[in-house]
């Protein structure tokens, strides 16, 4: 249950009536549709492009180029609002009277209008009041953000400057309107945003380096977003942080976003809170280097991190342990389709950095390369590093040897990378909602019939592929002309018999003729051996042909090996169960399979294809331990693959059945054209 008060500036009087109006008319985006088939092939082009050139066009060296800070403070002091006496009004913002300062976060707004309407309407009220945890009647008053954070997928599916406009700006402008914004508004990058290299995102978003601007950047809505790059480090009252890192497709932070954090961590001193904001929920991909950079740059000079935020699963949870004292949220709940949760694990295992107590940097051979690197690049010698921050040792935990735990906490510090466990304490939907909400893919081919006139298409390509190949077994027009050249080769035997005959009848009547000389005798006589012999060899050649296409038939034909009266009897004591069994093994047998694919090397390449896809998209669970993900995917890729081919073949025998009726259906009415023709000519009369 949620109120909403407003006190900024009210909405304009019909404007939600204009928006219903606009919303019938299809003026405005509606959710995008992921299973168009013409979305899909769009978005795969599109994914294609920004994992090649996309890349090659990272926009983030130049977003630092174009920066136009005159030195290091200035970049430092830009999105410091540490003051809350400043007298800048640009630079303080308002705390409650308890001294609590409001920070909003949301990730993944870019899709529908409503939805990307309904969260910025809730963005932009003055005061939510919502129930208490678990369902308590305890209601709790959460205040608008003095500052909001938008984490990563501004606009579905193509980040566009229309589809900003469209999915972004207008919603969030049409839900809050002031003429002076005070809020402040943040943002990082996410993988839709990087699809065309990040240029429409810098140009709409990172415009306060722009002249026009004068330095004032964008407005949205009731927020002002001051960035010049696609990441940012916030500094706030208490001695907090908020630091944005735009980590890419690739998961890769470039030189001159280092450089910025190192800088930003170079300000810090022991006892501030850095949280931090990325896109993706790295934690429970595994993708744990670009976490280990940041956070030790973050902690490089005593900092401590509390949490970090993620968005682009749409869905919220959040892992934490008591030992560990780090918040993982994962929190896409911005407007976007809903990401399932019932396929959380309640416990997950994270690799964090942690301080050793040592004075040096301690390698550690549970470390990898890159995990040392980051820590040489973060770090530096250890005879160049500030260690004034503070120090926690470590010893072993009891039960697990080859674990740590945090201990205390002296004054020295330095970073190995340690394993904790943590547990979900909240999540979002709950997984018994979760699974009831998958139920809904049973409507899939209602909800999305293009998608399903797709997949039908394939699977038509595929059976007539295979169908094609039938003919092939046992094609009939090879089997005519097999029979024309036996009838030939017989004829040609025939014939030439018969003139040996001939040759000799004449010799023995026609005497003082040519052929009743010795070497006309002699001739007509080998004729007729050759020709008895070429008898024998083509009688010898149409039996071996007769042979192979009594094969061909008993392997194509359901119905070859069960034409005695033997097997028939046998079936007919089984009943109809015994002669349906029969002819599911006839028609889906193996050894009629793998001869089509020895006759049809387009339907095997087809069937490679789309083994080998799925075993590549297989979705394999982080509780499979890494060594054994390989195979698991390989066993699920192609145990996918075998029930499609199942499909196809029960497809294609209830096709051969549909079709063989339709041919019966049309033989009888061509059978009783004339009849009809006749009949119809005598009513025309």
């Amino acid at each position: 249950m949620q109120d909403r008060v407003v006190s900024e500036k009210p909405a304009k009087v019909g404007q939600g009536a204009q928006i219903i109006e606009r919303l019938r008319a299809g003026e405005l985006p509606t959710m995008v549709d992921w299973f168009d088939p013409v979305l899909l092939a769009k978005v795969g082009v599109r994914t294609v492009i920004s994992a090649t050139i996309g890349s090659y066009a990272d926009q983030r060296p130049m977003q630092a180029m174009a920066d136009d800070a005159k030195d290091e403070n200035e970049l430092v002091a830009r999105h410091d609002f540490s003051d809350l006496n400043s007298p800048n009004p640009d630079k303080r913002l308002t705390v409650d009277p308890d001294g609590s300062l409001w920070v909003d976060f949301i990730a993944d707004l870019g899709d529908g209008f409503e939805a990307t309407y309904a969260m910025a309407y809730l963005m932009a009220s003055e005061r939510l009041t919502v129930d208490g945890p678990d369902g308590s009647k305890e209601k709790h008053d959460l205040k608008g953000g003095e500052i909001l954070i938008f984490g990563g997928d501004l606009a579905y599916p193509d980040a566009t400057v229309k589809e900003y406009q469209d999915r972004c700006i207008q919603p969030y402008n049409l839900a809050f309107s002031v003429d002076k914004p005070r809020r402040k508004l943040f943002f990082v990058a996410g993988n839709h945003d990087w699809y065309d290299g990040l240029a429409a995102f810098t140009s709409v978003f990172c415009a306060a380096r722009d002249r026009i601007s004068r330095g004032l950047g964008k407005q949205i809505g009731g927020w002002r977003c001051e960035q010049r790059r696609s990441y940012f480090a916030t500094k706030l009252p208490y001695n907090w942080w908020v630091w944005g890192i735009d980590v890419q497709l690739n998961l890769t932070i470039d030189d001159a976003q280092r450089d910025y954090f190192d800088l930003m961590s170079e300000r810090t001193k022991a006892g501030d809170k850095i949280i931090v904001v990325v896109h993706f929920p790295l934690w429970l991909h595994e993708q744990y280097d670009i976490l280990h950079e940041i956070t030790m740059l973050a902690r490089k000079h005593g900092a401590e991190v509390p949490a970090v935020f993620a968005g682009d699963l749409h869905h919220y949870s959040r892992y934490y342990a008591d030992n560990f004292g780090v918040h993982l949220i994962t929190s896409g709940g911005g407007g976007a389709f809903l990401h399932p949760t019932h396929q959380l694990r309640r416990k997950i295992e994270v690799q964090w950095p942690v301080v050793t107590g040592e004075s040096h940097r301690v390698e550690d051979a549970r470390d990898t390369p890159e995990f040392n690197r980051a820590e040489k690049e973060a770090l530096g010698d250890s005879d160049k590093v500030d260690y004034s921050g503070k120090k926690v040792t470590v010893s072993v935990a009891p039960n697990a040897p080859d674990r740590f735990r945090i201990s205390d906490v002296t004054d020295i510090a330095s970073v190995r990378k340690l394993v904790h466990d943590l547990s979900t304490t909240n999540i979002y939907p709950s997984k018994a909602r979760s699974r009831l909400l998958v139920m809904k893919n049973l409507l899939l081919p209602f909800r999305n019939w293009r998608f399903a006139i797709m997949l039908g298409l394939i699977y038509f390509l595929y059976g007539w592929v295979y169908q094609v190949a039938l003919p092939d077994l046992f094609p009939d027009a090879y089997v005519q002309a097999t029979q024309r050249e036996v009838d030939a080769a017989r004829v040609v035997a025939r014939t030439t018999a018969e003139r040996a005959k001939i040759f000799q009848e004449r010799a023995r009547t026609m005497p003082g003729e040519p052929w009743s000389t010795a070497e006309g005798i002699k001739a007509a006589t080998d004729l007729a051996r050759i020709a008895e012999e070429e008898s024998k060899s083509v009688a010898k050649v149409a039996e071996a042909i007769d042979t192979r296409l009594q094969f061909q038939r008993q392997q194509t034909d359901p119905w070859a090996s069960i034409h005695t009266v033997e097997a028939r009897q046998r079936l007919d004591a089984q009943g109809w169960w015994g002669w349906f069994k029969a002819y599911v093994a006839f028609e889906v047998s193996p050894a009629k399979f793998f001869r089509i694919l020895i006759v049809s090397p387009v339907f095997v390449f087809m069937l490679i294809g789309l083994w080998i896809g799925l075993i590549k998209y297989a979705d394999v669970s982080t509780r499979v331990p890494r060594f054994l993900r390989g195979p698991v995917k390989f066993i699920v890729g192609t145990v996918h693959t075998a029930m499609h081919l199942a499909m196809l073949l029960v497809i294609n025998v209830l096709a051969q059945e549909t079709s063989g009726g339709l041919n019966t259906l049309l033989e009888k009415s061509l059978a009783n054209a004339p009849e009809l023709a006749a009949a119809g000519t005598g009513a025309a009369v």
